[in-house]
């Protein structure tokens, strides 16, 4: 018996290696090879910890391209580029230098590699025009590729602020809509702004990191034509020369641009489909996040407010779109890394929130206002709510304003709930409705019910004729509809945990139960002919 398996073992890797050298040979001369490394501002690590990385890998980088000069590399966010420039001149010299050659292209993932679900348009409209202008100044060039591989989701606004940044081309991994698709497509946003995208189906570390065989890194691979984009990399990846003579061994592939690869895709233009809509499925993607660290998220959206609001200089803005970088801005970093963040943000606050003035409202409105609490066995990626635990009494006081049929409601909460997560709670009346999404603008989204999303600016939920609630608040950082008309608004979400292993490592993170007091303002809106108050 053990001789017939091991006799069946062989035939059956045999059958894979035959299978793996037919695709190879069936994608000859047209995988394109793009080597990157995947740059985190801080997570698990301090911002002075992994620029130290960041100098060593691309020191790596200059070694390869002096001895070899078909060898190709990606450079994505200005950060680190400004901090080379100012710490490792000579470095940074170097690096404008093949640059100029043509052999290191600057692609666009802003002036760092935000979360765009959580942060302002216009922010993120910055954060391009940021990096734009670095390439521009530093090395005469100018972005054709937003290189978003690491973002938790992509809202539908995207193509729009893309294309408004001369960014003919977009690169992801996190929330593909429609996962059975092969890698290459054009998307068309919500208000029908197009871009031509490469979908990292398998991540941005297939081969260097998953694979480090290329014959079964290019099996993992589903082009849409028959030429492959194939990214070589991961985070903080240092180049591996054995794994580079592999692609200079292997015919048919070769190191390439991403631009490289797109102007070759151009060429398909009739062959590719057309997706529409956001990119915000659960495919390798995370939503607990949305209300990970409550506190700092509140903390962010009112200096961003204040910047948006006034004549910022680029001082500021920085300061701002430092802690956009996603692991900070979704909470998903350990603890020591907010204390630098939030000073950055509260040099920026100089006022006062506004406080909307109105009359008290105590009518039978509120009786359709409850809270919920569960608890809470997720992490700071994740979030699953599990059992419904009683509220003690007096734990949340509930106020109310009402001004121009616009009803404010005015939550305050001494949180002492650990791992749990608490959620106010709207019952508007309507059953199987619509909900649309404001991203920005004129532009608009209608969202699934009995799904969560994040919340940013508003929401509305309606009735076929029109008739229902618009909803706002810059507090609140998720929301879900669900089908019987209820409304639930994550308020304060309490986990102890990093990573219970599939997003990061298994780090006590204390911080993040954000146990104590908080303060949060959901501003309701009737529209249509219904008068809710």
């Amino acid at each position: 018996m053990e001789k017939t398996s091991r006799t069946l073992n062989r035939q059956i890797v045999r059958t894979v290696t035959q299978a793996e050298d037919a695709r190879v040979r069936d994608l000859e001369k047209r995988v394109f090879i793009v080597p990157h490394f995947h740059y985190d501002v801080a997570w698990l690590r301090t911002e002075e910890e992994y620029l130290k990385r960041v100098y060593k890998i691309l020191g790596k980088v200059m070694e390869i391209m002096e001895k070899d000069k078909d060898f190709k590399y990606v450079v994505d966010q200005a950060f680190y580029l400004e901090r080379m420039k100012k710490e490792k001149p000579e470095l940074f010299r170097q690096v404008a230098e093949r640059i100029l050659e043509g052999r290191i292209e600057v692609v666009n993932a802003g002036y760092v590699m935000p979360d765009v679900n959580l942060i302002s348009p216009l922010t993120i409209k910055k954060n391009y025009e940021i990096m734009n202008d670095f390439a521009k100044v530093e090395f005469n060039t100018k972005p054709q590729v937003a290189w978003m591989i690491d973002c938790f989701g992509h809202p539908g606004i995207m193509p729009k602020i893309a294309r408004m940044a001369n960014l003919k081309y977009y690169v992801f991994w996190r929330g593909m809509k429609e996962p059975d698709s092969a890698q290459e497509f054009f998307w068309t946003g919500t208000d029908g702004s197009t871009v031509l995208v490469h979908w990292m189906k398998n991540s941005y570390s297939l081969f260097g990191s998953r694979f480090n065989n290329l014959a079964r890194a290019i099996c993992n691979l589903e082009p849409t034509t028959d030429i492959a984009l194939m990214p070589f990399g991961d985070d903080f990846y240092i180049p591996n020369e054995k794994l580079i003579q592999q692609v200079h061994k292997t015919k048919g592939a070769r190191f390439a641009l991403p631009s490289e690869f797109f102007t070759e895709l151009e060429k398909y233009r009739t062959k590719l489909p057309t997706i529409r809509g956001e990119m915000l499925s659960d495919y390798s993607n995370f939503k607990g996040y949305y209300s990970s660290r409550i506190s700092f998220k509140q903390l962010y959206r009112s200096a961003e407010k204040e910047v948006l609001n006034k004549e910022a200089d680029e001082k500021e803005w920085k300061k701002l779109l430092y802690t956009t970088f996603h692991d900070l801005i979704c909470g998903t970093g350990i603890d020591e890394l907010y204390p630098n963040a939030e000073r950055k943000l509260r040099k920026i606050i100089t006022r006062k929130k506004a406080v909307r003035k109105g009359k008290s409202y105590a009518g039978k409105f509120l009786r359709r206002i409850s809270f919920e609490l569960r608890s809470e066995e997720g992490d700071l990626y994740h979030t699953i709510p599990s059992v419904k635990t009683p509220l003690s009494q007096n734990s949340v006081e509930l106020r109310s304003r009402l001004e121009d049929s616009t009803l404010d409601l005015l939550v305050q909460t001494d949180f002492q709930y650990p791992r749990h997560v608490l959620r106010l709670v709207v019952n508007t009346g309507k059953r199987d409705g619509r909900l649309i999404h404001h991203l920005w603008r004129d532009t608009l989204a209608e969202r699934k019910l009995n799904t969560m999303y994040p919340f940013n600016d508003f929401f509305e939920y309606k009735d076929q004729d029109g008739n229902g609630l618009r909803f706002y608040s810059d507090d609140c950082f998720d929301y879900e509809v669900k089908h019987t008309g209820h409304v639930y608004l994550t308020l304060v979400r309490s986990v102890q945990i990093l990573s219970n292993g599939d997003a990061g490592p298994t780090i006590q993170c204390p911080k993040a139960l954000e146990l104590g007091k908080h303060r949060f303002k959901i501003s309701l809106l009737p529209i249509g002919k219904n008068t809710f108050f």
